[in-house]
């Protein structure tokens, strides 16, 4: 979701060049329409018919939803120069694409984080791909098929799951993980990560008869 709309107006007032960077448009510098040219992105994720893309490095503010209308002819990896229209799309900071080229191949980068600092700032982890390294228990099973978890680390952090990838007919309340791997995005009014297929570290939460601290037991699976 777009930030800082006075500052925005501000630059467009005073005729400043408008950046061309993920972190610009995330902070509000670049008016809404505005084309862009970007550079050097890495895509993180591809769907049906949009992609998503993150600077270097990645972390918060730094990823962008790009809308193909077709399906994405990219791969996570690829490294991207793109042009195109940036709107604000259901509630997500988007650009609308008028053409990109593959530049590149790399290793798509790593982002952790614990559950409280992405409840804390969700609208500045949009978009990113990146894993949850608290142990999760699931909490409850949502009517539309997205489930709830809340963080074993402090007990109070709670996750909205989103099944894209994944197979949510295996989801049980009371399942624990020991990670979270997915796409955080805006969908339908709410923060969701949508799972990776193979993202959610599945785990015993007993062991043997004994009582232990979620610490302990994802070191018992590490």
């Amino acid at each position: 979701m777009r930030k800082g709309y006075l500052i925005a107006i501000l630059l467009l007032m005073a005729g400043t060049a408008f950046g061309t960077t993920p972190a610009d448009i995330q902070g509000g510098l670049v008016p809404e329409g505005e084309i862009v040219d970007l550079t050097g992105l890495v895509v993180t994720s591809v769907l049906s018919s949009s992609f998503t893309v993150t600077d270097l490095p990645a972390g918060p503010n730094q990823a962008l939803w790009v809308l193909t209308g077709p399906a994405p002819a990219v791969a996570v990896g690829d490294v991207v120069d793109l042009r195109g229209r940036y709107i604000e799309h259901e509630g997500t900071t988007t650009i609308f694409s008028h053409g990109f080229t593959v530049t590149a191949r790399t290793e798509a980068p790593e982002l952790f984080v614990t559950a409280y600092e992405l409840v804390s700032d969700p609208e500045g982890y949009e978009s990113c791909v990146l894993m949850v390294t608290d142990g999760l228990v699931v909490n409850e099973i949502l009517p539309d098929g997205d489930w709830l978890v809340v963080s074993f680390e402090d007990g109070v952090s709670v996750i909205r799951i989103h099944a894209y990838w994944y197979d949510a007919s295996t989801v049980e309340p009371g399942q624990c993980y020991n990670n979270a791997l997915g796409l955080f995005a805006f969908h339908d009014g709410a923060y969701r990560l949508k799972a990776f297929e193979g993202g959610l570290a599945l785990t015993d939460c007993t062991v043997g008869d004994r009582d232990l601290s979620f610490g302990g037991i994802k070191a018992l699976y590490r």
